[in-house]
């Protein structure tokens, strides 16, 4: 886990992060564990895990685009999203 954000900034817990990109939660944190989401420590609560929605949104671009789409090159989350 990385730096602590506020609450000021834009960012959603790990169930409202999945149904935001409509995954389980499990696959929120499989995303974080696997290093493709960066999970962030709330300042209020340390024990919440807080994602960014720039991060997600970025993620959910990555798993709309088509196979092959040289913009995305290299973000293979096929493994991760299965």
């Amino acid at each position: 886990m990385s730096e602590k954000i506020s609450a000021t900034t834009k960012a959603l817990g790990v169930a409202e992060a999945a149904k935001y990109l409509g995954v389980s939660h499990y696959k929120i944190t499989r995303f974080i564990k696997l290093g493709v989401l960066q999970a962030h420590k709330d300042l209020n609560d340390e024990r919440q895990k807080l994602i960014k929605i720039s991060d997600l949104d970025r993620l959910k671009k990555q798993l709309e685009s088509p196979v092959g789409d040289t913009e995305n090159e290299g973000a293979d989350l096929s493994s991760a999203a299965a």
